[in-house]
């Protein structure tokens, strides 16, 4: 299946999300949550970002991450991550 295809296959069956003008988002992206290690660069704003966020639930707003949230290129287990920011999960 050429790129193109694909490109096309996820555009048709993407989920869509009906909302309107009094509906709030947050978009988030690069996050780069790790597993907590001296090679996490999110760790020094974990709770920065755990504040946002409950400020924003409280607030209304529906959570939209856009990409590259979890940094899996540089763990091989997502349990790490899940482990390391088990509070962002829930």
């Amino acid at each position: 299946m050429s790129s193109q295809d694909r490109l096309n296959k996820a555009y048709k069956e993407a989920k869509r999300l009906p909302f309107s003008s009094t509906d709030k988002f947050i978009l988030f992206s690069d996050c780069h949550r790790g597993d907590s290690s001296f090679a996490d660069d999110f760790a020094n704003n974990r709770n920065i970002y755990f504040h946002a966020l409950q400020h924003y639930f409280n607030e209304g707003f529906s959570y939209v991450e856009l990409g590259d949230g979890d940094e899996l290129w540089e763990n091989m287990f997502f349990k790490d991550i899940f482990e390391a920011n088990k509070n962002v999960y829930y």
